[in-house]
């Protein structure tokens, strides 16, 4: 078995997916990481996968990240990218409004059958499901992760649920003692039985 060998130039590192040489720079640390993940953990092919792919915004041409196409895609162009995932660097927080999770929704919008996207900087991780809502427009509903190349849903299919402060309102107001309300996730609570028998 032959072994390839790949000299690295200083400052710089090779691919896992396409094998090119990029900065080495905190960002792409982190993409490397989710490249591995993708394909040792979640079982998508290298052939699934591109690498700084370039989408059409407007007169704009960002590149996404990582795109994932379906393995049977007879086109891997814009039109057909299943999951888009965009890795940030440590100090880049998911509220920013330029590289956040809003930078990834404007990705998803444009290509329509982009179902799934993550956003990550390996500290903070948030993955939404696209859908369209009954005004239909396009809509996110946050998981826990994305699936595997399988498609199976067995570990994300519950998603996150954040109560809104109106659903805590209404709630609330079944109770004859005042409440007092706070903003707080759901984490933690295996049902909604569960979080109201915590009210209680």
């Amino acid at each position: 078995m032959a072994v390839k060998i790949i000299s690295i130039p200083d400052g710089k590192i090779c691919d896992y997916i396409d094998e090119k040489f990029r900065k080495d720079t905190p960002e792409e640390y982190v993409r490397q990481t989710v490249e591995k993940r993708l394909v040792n953990e979640h079982k998508y092919l290298s052939s699934q996968i591109k690498i700084e792919f370039p989408l059409a915004l407007g007169t704009l041409r960002p590149r996404a990240d990582i795109v994932i196409f379906d393995k049977d895609a007879e086109n891997q162009t814009q039109e057909h990218i299943k999951i888009i995932i965009e890795c940030k660097a440590e100090n880049v927080d998911i509220r920013n409004a330029k590289d956040g999770v809003e930078q990834l929704k404007s990705y998803m919008n444009i290509c329509p059958n982009c179902e799934w996207g993550m956003w990550t900087n390996s500290r903070q991780k948030e993955v939404l499901r696209k859908y369209k809502n009954d005004r239909g427009q396009y809509d996110y509903m946050e998981y826990n992760d994305i699936p595997s190349a399988d498609g199976k849903l067995e570990d994300i299919d519950r998603p996150k649920r954040t109560p809104s402060r109106t659903l805590l309102m209404i709630i609330c107001s079944l109770f004859s003692k005042p409440v007092i309300i706070i903003s707080m996730p759901m984490t933690g609570f295996k049902s909604s039985r569960h979080f109201l028998s915590f009210l209680k």
